[in-house]
């Protein structure tokens, strides 16, 4: 697959046969297990497995991008799954999926809820915005993703991707997707409809980034 044109000006990517980002000059980042981060990401995945590849399946998304959400918003949680599944943000969101209130008036507490309806916002987000990267400070931004220039609040952070991020938001998406990919086998069985009109396997080889 081709680069991706970046209109925030940042580093491209593309995403390759089995669903991974590669980040040009950069290659594949992930995270490696044994760090902190894989923890969060293995713990989320014992978790909730069942549910992500449902809700994944019925949005035509892949499970790993789910999962990767999941992992960014709630994974240091993880080990404890009720407490993963009830937490609330200074901000009102609820859930393994940190869910708004004008989402939904259902439980956003309950897991399923939170699945099924993070799993529609992300989806919109891939089709709107075409790949993982974007469609990720997406779902943390409400939908705004260029980097804006300084701000007063220091946890957005310009990053390799040029995107508006609390705390690198897309690259650590990004890392969490790809290690679901390369150390959890996450997509398989293979759930070919998300391959957003036939991606073909990349030349360019491919290399991991630790965090």
């Amino acid at each position: 697959m081709s680069w991706e044109n970046n209109p925030c000006g940042g580093a491209r990517y593309r995403t390759l046969s089995n669903a991974t980002i590669e980040v040009e000059g950069i290659g594949v980042p992930a995270y490696r297990p044994g760090s902190l981060e894989f923890s969060h990401l293995a713990n989320t995945w014992k978790n909730w497995k069942n549910l992500i590849r449902k809700y994944a399946q019925d949005e035509k998304i892949p499970a790993s991008s789910v999962l990767a959400i999941a992992s960014k918003e709630t994974g240091r949680w993880s080990s404890d799954k009720q407490r993963q599944a009830t937490i609330t943000s200074p901000a009102g969101a609820v859930g393994v999926m940190q869910l708004m209130p004008f989402i939904t008036n259902e439980n956003r507490a309950d897991p399923g809820v939170s699945f099924r309806h993070g799993s529609r916002i992300l989806a919109s987000h891939l089709r709107r915005f075409g790949s993982l990267p974007a469609a990720a400070t997406a779902y943390n931004s409400g939908g705004v993703y260029c980097y804006e220039g300084p701000t007063s609040n220091p946890s957005v952070t310009p990053n390799e991707f040029g995107f508006k991020n609390e705390h690198n938001y897309s690259g650590s998406v990004v890392k969490y997707n790809n290690s679901a990919i390369l150390y959890l086998n996450a997509n398989s069985p293979s759930l070919l409809p998300w391959a957003f009109g036939g991606v073909v396997a990349a030349s360019a080889g491919i290399y991991l980034l630790n965090k």
